[in-house]
């Protein structure tokens, strides 16, 4: 678990190594200029000890990559993202999810890491998403609002911000969302168990 200290120390200590500015405060800020890669986001998974949920609309199969600093076994990761298909799973998206997953399962096993991993879909036209904005939660925990999507946790490409939510009503609101949202998806048929399929 990442506690205030541990945060602080991040932030006033090593936020430049991870490619980040910070005043001491909760906002990290990344900034591209400083030619560094954004790496808190893998920081951030480094310290997952049980679960990780990720709230993401978008996805490809570059995104794999941050998962690369997750070293504990057995961690259950829920990765909630959006659907582009006509409101139906269908062949040309779970493709795609299976590729997706394939990459994030290749990265973890150089770190002989086997993890329960999910991919939850919502269904969503190009102009109406359920949800606009990108959360990280750490072990139900830690939460995260997160400025830019996974392909942006990898290389420089824009300048973006992580808040880190400290208040503990807030994390309970998102954490609540989001295991509400990952039933439905479950209920709806819209889960797919990427460990299930050998």
């Amino acid at each position: 678990m990442i506690n205030n200290k541990d945060i602080e120390s991040v932030s006033v200590e090593t936020s430049e190594d991870y490619g980040f500015v910070n005043q001491g405060g909760s906002y990290y800020f990344y900034d591209k200029e400083a030619g560094k890669l954004p790496r808190l986001y893998q920081h951030i998974l480094s310290e997952a000890k049980s679960r990780i949920d990720i709230w993401d609309p978008y996805f490809s199969k570059r995104s794999a990559q941050v998962f690369d600093s997750v070293i504990n076994d057995g961690v259950t990761i829920n990765i909630i993202t959006k659907c582009k298909s006509e409101g139906f799973w269908d062949k040309r998206y779970e493709t795609q999810v299976n590729e997706f997953a394939d990459e994030i399962k290749s990265v973890l096993k150089g770190n002989e890491v086997t993890p329960q991993l999910y991919i939850h879909c919502y269904f969503a036209s190009p102009f109406k998403h359920d949800w606009h904005d990108r959360y990280l939660i750490i072990d139900k925990k830690e939460a995260y609002l997160i400025g830019s999507s996974l392909d942006d946790q990898i290389k420089p490409q824009r300048n973006f911000g992580i808040y880190h939510i400290v208040d503990s009503k807030d994390v309970n609101l998102i954490t609540r969302k989001m295991n509400k949202c990952i039933e439905d998806r479950i209920l709806a048929g819209n889960t797919k168990n990427c460990y299930s399929r050998q």
